[in-house]
């Protein structure tokens, strides 16, 4: 007897952030998100699967935001962001 299968492996897209970005506060991970009028919020996301440097997105966070990625321990909500290549990149 002979026989063929098809599967079809699924793929998803989640949002990745890298781990630098993230930031711990009452033992919950989140990110500042930049506004379109260049203001820093803080939003609590449910994460996934980890790499060395980058998590997951489950949840909170849309492909395309603009996120605070590095010396995020200075940022507090509500401050301006002056867009760089080194201070803020777009998540990928």
């Amino acid at each position: 007897m002979f026989g063929r299968a098809h599967f079809v492996v699924g793929s998803d897209q989640r949002p990745v952030v890298s781990k630098q970005a993230l930031v711990v506060r009452g033992g919950l991970r989140g990110v500042f998100v930049v506004s379109k009028d260049n203001k820093a919020h803080f939003r609590w996301l449910r994460t996934g699967r980890e790499w060395p440097d980058h998590v997951e997105v489950l949840a909170g966070l849309d492909g395309g935001e603009t996120i605070v990625s590095s010396q995020t321990r200075m940022v507090r909500d509500g401050d301006i962001i002056a867009s760089s290549d080194k201070g803020v990149a777009n998540e990928r």
